[in-house]
């Protein structure tokens, strides 16, 4: 009895991209999905790009924090992780969010009297800075490379 191998190689592939799909597709997370539609904010703590895709439990809120310090102040108070952005003259620290209060808070630094403003914010990827950069769909034309060699591979690996 012959067998049908043209139906094999063809349930083969069905499978395969059943499971390159289903394992490189996006997780749902509330109305988005994760990490596909994820945030991305700048993050002080990311050197040196200091870029960041937001993780699940902070995935609201792009937050920039000024403290109105010194360049010598700045990271020296309870504050220690802020930075000094030499482009902004600015003591910031960056972060990614689930809550945020946007407005204006003080306090003490050598029996002296600061300001420090939170800045929120949600609408587009790293509007957390002074300036704006889109990403585009990055991981979509990688993930859809991957599937395309894994298929190449997997079509050589069977003869055809």
């Amino acid at each position: 009895m012959k067998r049908n191998k043209g139906f094999g190689r063809t349930f083969f592939r069905i499978l395969c991209l059943f499971i390159a799909f289903t394992t490189l597709s996006p997780k749902k997370l509330g109305d988005h999905w994760y990490p596909e539609r994820s945030l991305r904010c700048y993050s002080t703590l990311t050197d040196p790009a200091n870029l960041l895709i937001c993780p699940e439990t902070a995935n609201k809120f792009c937050i920039k924090e000024v403290a109105h310090l010194s360049q010598e102040q700045c990271g020296k108070t309870i504050f220690f992780g802020d930075r000094w952005d030499q482009k902004t003259s600015q003591c910031i620290w960056r972060k990614c969010s689930d809550k945020c209060n946007a407005g204006a808070s003080f306090f003490l630094y050598k029996g002296e009297q600061y300001m420090r403003e939170q800045y929120c914010c949600n609408n587009i990827d790293f509007c957390n800075s002074a300036r704006t950069k889109k990403v585009q769909g990055k991981s979509i034309i990688f993930s859809t490379g991957v599937i395309t060699v894994a298929l190449k591979l997997i079509q050589y690996a069977l003869g055809n």
